[in-house]
């Protein structure tokens, strides 16, 4: 627009005393011609207007910068705006490291994630179902994947969006989760999770003892972790501490470095190892599985999970540095999240052969990584929420059981209950509570009315007061919930 401007005023000056190159701009960039349109949808275009025309830089490593400076060796001075990467991250990093421009990047990040709601299911979902029932019957892939997880397709369900609780985003409030209604009149969503799934199997394989105890004695792992990492004791640990533990625990299965995980932090790489340090100090028998995993894939190509899949992993014998350590990431994250994957496997089989033989109406409906969700008529709700329970809890996986003080135990592997209307508004299942309730509605709603009263807490829609009192009323007015049909 300024150079548009800029045009006009020379075409205000008389032929002779007009710099021609100025005046084209008057055309080049006439609004009508719609030549200074900006599609936020363009990386092109984005990265011109950020590090171009605003000048933003981000820090030179992979995660901010293409692939092909890297490659062609190009140093951090030599870059140019067409080098930076221009996703998520680096709209985050921008939102962070340049206030004064914070709407900037707010916009950009929001116009995303509505675009990409918008082409991947709003638009999709209604033209992919069935003409026969209205319904969406995806498909799901048992060799999709390297680690034998099940894989999903048309749609792919392990991408639908998390349900959100911030108030202020607008998928909250329309959440595309919560077009998957129950097919059956009064019924019910019936969701199992597998609590820290990957974590216990971690625990399970490296033998490690704080972990072990943390899960035999229902304790919060992470903080039971970071009061190893941090030498504190638990009421002392922070919201901080706490989150750094967590990163670590899971940067090990998904082979997080240093060097990636202080960012994430927002910590020094210097800061970032020390917490690797501490925290492989005292969980040495995790330091031990992992050194050892890396030397047997190096050594054999392959790496084999607890319930033996095998997975070959021949990057992990290439000459070239940058390959063997994907092949070493790889194989730590085959081992337990294929073993996971086994557990999740194995309770479909188990649940739907339940079904099948109690000829129950209630059908599997999705299942991502860890979870399983059923759709389930009101009477069959308490019947079916205690068989997927049971079935995850105590599978007859062999090297679940363990040696342990003396004892052979079977490693604690948890699981916990969510019950909805749709896919998205679930809430806990407390069994003995839901008999109160002469409806799956009635007991949703109450549970729901709760949960929004805190999510316009928690991002300082209303005062702590109001809050208080609004929850009051939801809690005295339990009875007339109970009664809802």
């Amino acid at each position: 627009m300024k150079l548009y401007q800029a045009g006009v005023k020379e075409w205000e000056k008389p032929p002779k005393e007009r710099d021609e190159g100025m005046a084209k701009l008057r055309d080049k960039y006439n609004p009508e011609k719609d030549k200074i349109a900006f599609n936020p949808g363009s990386s092109v275009h984005k990265g011109k207007l950020l590090f171009k025309i605003k000048g933003f830089t981000l820090p030179y490593d992979k995660e901010h910068i293409k692939a092909t400076p890297f490659g062609d060796g190009v140093q951090e001075n030599e870059l140019t705006w067409e080098d930076y990467k221009t996703d998520k991250k680096a709209l985050a990093y921008i939102l962070e490291n340049y206030p004064e421009d914070s709407k900037l990047a707010e916009l950009l990040t929001e116009y995303s994630k509505v675009n990409t709601l918008k082409n991947n299911f709003a638009v999709k979902l209604p033209r992919i179902a069935s003409n026969k029932d209205g319904r969406v019957h995806g498909r799901y892939i048992p060799t999709g994947t390297s680690t034998s997880r099940l894989a999903s397709k048309d749609p792919n369900a392990q991408q639908l969006p998390s349900h959100i609780g911030d108030p202020n985003r607008f998928d909250y409030h329309y959440p595309v989760k919560r077009m998957f209604t129950s097919r059956f009149s009064r019924g019910a969503i019936l969701g199992a999770d597998f609590s820290a799934l990957e974590m216990r199997v971690l625990g399970l394989i490296a033998r490690d003892e704080g972990m072990t105890n943390a899960f035999l004695n229902n304790e919060d792992l992470h903080t039971s972790t970071a009061t190893i990492v941090f030498n504190k004791d638990a009421e002392s640990i922070t919201g901080d501490e706490r989150q750094a533990s967590k990163s670590v625990s899971f940067g090990l299965v998904y082979g997080e470095s240093e060097a990636s995980l202080a960012p994430k932090l927002g910590i020094t790489k210097e800061e970032a190892e020390e917490i690797f340090r501490k925290y492989f100090k005292n969980k040495p028998n995790v330091k031990e599985f992992i050194d050892k995993t890396h030397d047997f894939v190096k050594k054999h190509g392959y790496v084999d999970t607890l319930q033996g899949h095998r997975r070959l992993i021949r990057e992990a014998q290439s000459r070239d540095f940058s390959i063997i350590n994907e092949g070493l990431r790889a194989s730590v994250n085959t081992i337990i999240q294929g073993t996971g994957a086994y557990l999740t496997n194995l309770s479909l089989t188990y649940i739907d052969d339940y079904i099948r033989e109690h000829n129950k109406r209630s059908r599997i409906i999705v299942t991502v990584h860890d979870s399983i969700e059923l759709d389930v008529p009101e009477d069959e709700v308490e019947e079916m929420a205690r068989v997927m329970k049971f079935v995850m809890e105590n599978l007859p996986a062999p090297f679940l059981f363990i040696e342990w003080n003396g004892e052979t135990i079977r490693y604690p592997i948890v699981t916990d209950v969510e019950i909805g209307t749709n896919y998205n508004d679930a809430v806990g299942y407390d069994p003995d509570d839901f008999k109160t309730f002469q409806s799956v509605k009635g007991y949703v709603k109450y549970y729901l009315d709760q949960e929004k009263i805190q999510d316009y807490l928690n991002y300082e829609k209303i005062p702590e007061d109001k809050a208080e009192e609004a929850l009051q009323k939801i809690q005295e007015a339990k009875p007339a919930y109970q009664k809802i049909r």
